[in-house]
């Protein structure tokens, strides 16, 4: 929602060999909830800040239209 990379907000005292990023194994969610959440949280840890949930409204909002559809 900040627009900006987790990246920037790393402390500067970690090495260049620190772990940068982390994958995320969107599959595992398959069996744990529904689809429409599961895009959701695609949306918001996307690496494009572009395709992310731009703000707390969106976020709320896309939560209660999943919650509404149960």
């Amino acid at each position: 929602m900040t627009g900006k990379s987790p990246l920037e907000f790393l402390p500067p005292a970690l090495g260049v060999t620190q772990p940068r990023s982390a994958q995320f194994d969107f599959n595992f969610l398959d069996d744990v909830c529904r689809p429409a959440l599961k895009e959701l949280i695609q949306r918001c840890l996307d690496p494009d800040p572009l395709k992310r949930i731009q703000d707390a409204q969106s976020l709320h909002d896309a939560m209660n239209a999943i919650l509404l559809a149960m």
